[in-house]
């Protein structure tokens, strides 16, 4: 079994502007990607991108110092958005 890390995924992403009517002036501000960060169990980095969740699942103190089989709130991110992996110590 792969040992799964801890680690912060940065990539670039599409945004929705917060206001529903605005000037090109005001457009022109947010007019490029924005980048985001998440920080969480890296569940899988492959050529394909980054699966990265915040918690993972001990039943009944199984597994304790190993990782888990059970990952909640999984989020993925296509590998040519991704800016750079840091993995925690």
């Amino acid at each position: 079994e792969e040992e799964v890390k801890r680690g912060t995924v940065w990539w670039i992403d599409a945004h929705h502007g917060g206001e529903q009517y605005a000037t090109i002036p005001e457009l022109s501000k947010e007019h490029k990607p924005m980048q985001r960060a998440e920080t969480g169990w890296v569940v899988i980095d492959d050529e394909a991108g980054v699966s990265i969740s915040p918690e993972w699942a001990m039943k009944d103190g199984e597994n304790e110092g190993q990782c888990a089989t059970e990952f909640r709130g999984q989020q993925f991110v296509p590998r040519g958005m991704i800016v750079r992996v840091e993995y925690l110590q």
